[in-house]
């Protein structure tokens, strides 16, 4: 039986694909205009002050010092709504673009290696912790399976969900709209308003009540899928302490976080930024080079 592995994505882990880092994220939403998209259907009153809440939000959120919109809307619950729907609008908007390059990258390699030797994904010996919103790893994983295997894009995305360990740590944008995504039967893909505050729903940001019973059960499988494993890889991860902590790693949870491997793609990090990955993760953690982006620091670590 092989070793099992556990992934832990981070931000930079769906870069490759066209996804924004937090950085781009909050660039984004601060110097682009007010997407058209968002006001379908609203009458001229509710256009008047849905753009005066917009600029509001915006001005707070790029004077506030706060590099990432999670940690602003932290700090600033009472923009958590419309905060929410400017994550949902980016990062749908992104998905969409990324079409034509989920079947490349990290994920290429990883189902051409992993389908090989185990055709049924359930059998797959691997694991999947992200604190992405984006759902493009379910999505890359369906596209493939569906091509290589000739059945459609909806019962290979119904069959990743169910055979493979995926926890979105901070939830993903909620269910995709009632037409198909863009790149599951190529047809146009026009989310509107509507379909943007359902995408919403999904997402939790730091400091909000993150669970339920069953999300607390989900979040105790994937602690158990990180302490069982033999390997760990950490993908465009940045190590927030808050992060390591929420999946029982950081300096709090140091003892526990002994044996087994521990390696983290550290793509244009400096000096300090590497020794900041090491303390704050408290394990004997292995980082790539310098210019190792995801696909190959797998290349240099994984051997199966």
């Amino acid at each position: 039986m092989a070793e099992p592995i556990v992934f832990i994505l981070g931000a930079g882990a769906s870069v490759p694909y066209g996804l924004p880092t937090g950085k781009e994220l909050k660039h984004q939403i601060c110097n682009k205009p007010l997407p058209k998209i968002l006001l379908d259907g609203m009458s001229p009153v509710q256009i008047q002050n849905f753009r005066n809440e917009w600029d509001r939000f915006v001005r707070a959120f790029k004077g506030s010092g706060q590099l990432s919109i999670d940690r602003f809307l932290h700090k600033r619950s009472g923009y958590s709504e419309i905060g929410k729907l400017a994550i949902s609008y980016c990062i749908n908007s992104a998905e969409v673009e990324a079409e034509d390059a989920l079947a490349s990258d990290w994920m290429e390699w990883l189902y051409s290696k992993f389908s090989y030797l185990y055709p049924d994904l359930s059998d797959w010996p691997i694991s999947f912790v992200t604190f992405n919103y984006d759902r493009l790893l379910e999505a890359s994983i369906a596209t493939m399976q569906a091509n290589s295997k000739g059945v459609s894009f909806e019962d290979s995305y119904e069959e990743v969900i169910k055979k493979l360990n995926i926890y979105h740590v901070y939830g993903q944008l909620d269910d995709w709209p009632d037409q198909n995504p863009k790149w599951a039967a190529g047809c146009s893909f026009h989310s509107g308003f509507k379909n943007y505050i359902d995408f919403s729903k999904g997402i939790k940001v730091i400091g909000e009540e993150r669970e339920h019973k069953k999300g607390e059960k989900k979040l105790q499988d994937a602690k158990d899928w990180i302490s069982k494993a033999s390997t760990r890889i950490f993908l465009g991860f940045g190590f927030d302490e808050d992060n390591c902590n929420r999946i029982g790693l950081g300096r709090v949870n140091a003892q526990s976080n002994r044996g087994g491997r521990w390696v983290s793609t550290a793509y244009g990090l400096l000096a300090e930024e590497r020794e900041h990955c090491k303390r704050v993760s408290s394990m004997e953690l292995v980082l790539g080079k310098r210019d190792f982006g995801c696909l190959e620091l797998m290349l240099d670590q994984i051997s199966i």
